[in-house]
């Protein structure tokens, strides 16, 4: 575990097949010396992952690494398929349902997406994240309305969350709306909840498409002093300065 968490996945790799020589079977050492292989991007992850299906079908870890290693490998349906059989296992896990509906718009089925989200919905009520989720599925497929109406919906459920807030932000500028997108991020910052550096590059983007530049670079700075690698808001602070 440490070794993983210090980015040495293919050292892990040998340490966990020692603890399952001295614990032959043991379904965590080997679903975590499958986890190490997926960090590796060892191609034979896969061939690891159906021989430790019989054991381990009923663990949801089990089914979150075979659809992250499709997804590593381009298989969209064999992600969404892997995603399903996880959340039969915990069908009221918000966050499984959140997976699932990301693995629908990978694989294109928007329609599969609407179904499966008014039907959880339905039963286990609306959680923000989920109502994010399904806010990019509408704006993957074009419907900036109804994206919109999600992200609100989902920014007021859960207020203190910034990501949600950007998302919100983010849509309302694709909208042409820019000047009440500045609104509205201006309005959650006065929260005083520390933002993260999406949500400050977003705003940033927004104040810019609104015509101010100088309240643009100034929350665009803000964000490449918390994340100086953040290349989207590197290009805006460049378009906000010509």
């Amino acid at each position: 575990i440490i070794l993983q968490r210090a980015g040495q996945p293919g050292a892990a790799v040998t340490c966990y097949e020692r603890a399952l020589a001295l614990c032959p079977g043991d379904s965590t050492f080997a679903l975590n010396r499958l986890h190490a292989l997926v960090n590796a991007k060892d191609p034979t992850a896969l061939v690891d992952a159906g021989a430790l299906e019989a054991a381990c079908s009923g663990e949801p870890r089990y089914w979150e690494l075979l659809g992250r290693i499709h997804r590593e490998r381009g298989d969209a349906a064999s992600e969404l398929r892997a995603m399903r059989k996880r959340l039969q296992l915990e069908p009221a896990n918000a966050d499984f349902a959140v997976d699932l509906i990301a693995a629908c718009g990978a694989a294109g089925d928007s329609r599969a997406a609407v179904e499966f989200f008014d039907l959880w919905t339905a039963k286990h009520g609306r959680d923000a994240h989920l109502l994010n989720e399904m806010g990019h599925i509408h704006i993957n497929s074009g419907d900036l309305a109804a994206a919109e109406a999600l992200y609100r919906e989902a920014a007021t459920t859960s207020p203190q969350d910034s990501v949600l807030a950007a998302n919100l932000v983010n849509v309302l500028v694709q909208l042409d709306r820019a000047n009440e997108a500045c609104e509205a991020g201006q309005a959650w910052l006065a929260r005083g909840v520390e933002p993260r550096p999406y949500f400050l590059a977003k705003l940033g983007m927004a104040c810019h498409e609104a015509g101010y530049s100088e309240q643009a670079i100034k929350h665009i700075d803000r964000a490449l002093d918390l994340y100086p690698a953040y290349e989207e808001a590197a290009v805006w602070k460049l378009a906000s300065l010509d």
